[in-house]
């Protein structure tokens, strides 16, 4: 796993147009409900997420629609993280099953990012589209990314796993 880190926008492209990441979390162990911790820990603006869902893949950018569920933070969908900080989620009534995918898909509306928080070394494939396509049964048209961002950890009642995306991190524990 590798640490998070700052990264320049320097193509100034980041926070140009709303956009949607989905990230498939690969779950090595199962539990009844789940949390999760966003972070802009690294960023030098505000970070607004519009929209957070998860969800069980149905395979590739899919998801399985009948468990399409929304990410709270305390009571409010959408979220505001000051620079240096991360927020975590309400807890989330779901129950997911050891060796199973989770997908986490959230909207990044247009706003100054001149940092954002990486994580470069994370080896996994995920996904990114324009608009808020956060409750979207697939993706059409997303690019292929090698991680996402904006995830720092996840919590599983009773489990303690570990993966890592791009911008940031993914660790259930209890």
């Amino acid at each position: 796993s590798s640490a998070p880190e700052a990264e320049s926008n320097m193509t100034g492209m980041l926070g140009k147009t709303d956009v949607t990441y989905r990230e498939i979390v690969h779950l090595s162990v199962g539990g009844p409900a789940v949390r999760l911790v966003l972070t802009n820990e690294f960023g030098k603006e505000p970070l607004t997420i519009s929209a957070v869902n998860i969800a069980l893949s149905a395979g590739g950018n899919a998801i399985k629609e009948t468990t399409l569920t929304p990410v709270r933070f305390e009571g409010q969908t959408s979220v505001t993280l000051p620079a240096g900080t991360a927020v975590v989620s309400d807890p989330i009534d779901f129950k997911v099953t050891p060796l199973s995918n989770l997908v986490v898909s959230f909207s990044i509306p247009v706003q100054p990012l001149s940092q954002i928080t990486a994580q470069t070394y994370s080896l996994q494939t995920n996904y990114m589209t324009t608009g808020n396509m956060s409750t979207a049964p697939s993706l059409t048209a997303a690019a292929i990314m090698p991680g996402i961002n904006r995830i720092k950890r996840g919590d599983l009642a009773g489990a303690q796993l570990a993966r890592q995306s791009r911008h940031s991190s993914l660790l259930p524990s209890n």
